[in-house]
């Protein structure tokens, strides 16, 4: 959605998309922008599709009812969102990359209910356009390989999340991160651990990729992949190597030290488990949910 706002942000400037009366228009994106950053789902909702009323150009009318359509999927009106997505997609038949767009959104709309068949099938038919853009079809396949995870098809996921990775000229959170997030997932599902270690290597190794994400992997390393096997060093070098990562913030601190913690139990050495939860409670604004969790914790370890 960040791509859709800063478009719409653009299009304030110019006057050559205008169908009307240009101080409205202007009014409507100020209305509309502002509402998005406030979170105020239902003004950005109305206000955007204002935008889109008043919007000549075929791209930008499509990409402002997009940002309305998911201002009501954030409100849970999933029907009134997957209208005006079907909307865009009639209005976008020269434009793959906006009709791309208009899919995902449905898929999201379907994900967040938990239909993942017809997640999967928005994605499946976005596929079949002509002349997709690379990096709208990274997003397409990523999408497709996590709705087919959630329902328990794990070697379709992983191919799809393998071809997502693969895709070159893409956005990093997609190709570089979540593609291979999701076929690390897939392959460990498949007890395919090698591989699953390969692709959420290749996560916390990219250099593009934000520090949150890169933890994310890391995580995964140490936390879903060697501490199940009992491979519990292994483990706490995958979590260690999480808490280096520059500019890492307070959430994944609190959480990948408090998962330190739990595999030193594991290990049955009660003083570094004990180590681990105290720079938990002991650091500069943890995350309260683990603060928590890590003060239960050295509770436990004094009886």
């Amino acid at each position: 959605m960040k791509i859709i706002i800063s478009t719409i942000l653009g299009l304030v400037l110019s006057t050559t998309i205008m169908a009307g009366n240009y101080s409205s228009y202007m009014d409507a994106s100020k209305a509309a922008n502002a509402a998005w950053k406030k979170r105020d789902w239902k003004t950005a909702a109305e206000a955007f599709q204002a935008v889109a009323d008043l919007c000549a150009n075929p791209r930008y009318k499509c990409d402002a009812i997009i940002a309305s359509g998911s201002s009501l999927r954030m409100l849970k009106k999933y029907d009134e969102a997957i209208a005006k997505m079907e909307k865009v997609i009639s209005l976008a038949k020269n434009f793959p990359d906006i009709a791309a767009k208009a899919y995902v959104e449905i898929y999201n709309c379907y994900f967040s209910q938990r239909d993942y068949e017809k997640a999967a099938e928005a994605c499946e038919t976005a596929l079949k356009l002509k002349n997709i853009p690379s990096g709208n079809k990274c997003v397409v396949l990523t999408s497709l390989a996590n709705a087919l995870y959630f329902q328990k098809k794990y070697a379709e996921a992983l191919e799809k999340a393998k071809q997502a990775a693969a895709v070159e000229k893409c956005n990093p959170y997609y190709c570089g991160y979540l593609a291979n997030i999701y076929a690390g997932d897939s392959c460990r599902q498949l007890k395919k651990n090698v591989e699953a270690l390969k692709y959420y290597q290749a996560a916390a190794d990219n250099p593009k990729c934000a520090p949150a994400w890169r933890a994310v992997a890391y995580e995964r390393i140490g936390n879903y992949l060697y501490r199940p096997q009992k491979k519990y060093d292994e483990a706490i070098q995958a979590l260690e190597k999480g808490l280096a990562i520059p500019k890492l913030d307070n959430y994944w601190k609190s959480r990948l030290l408090y998962q330190t913690g739990i595999v030193y139990l594991n290990m049955n050495d009660k003083a570094k488990a004990k180590a681990a939860f105290e720079k938990v409670v002991n650091m500069d604004k943890p995350h309260n949910h683990y603060l928590k969790l890590a003060n239960v914790q050295i509770k436990n370890l004094r009886k």
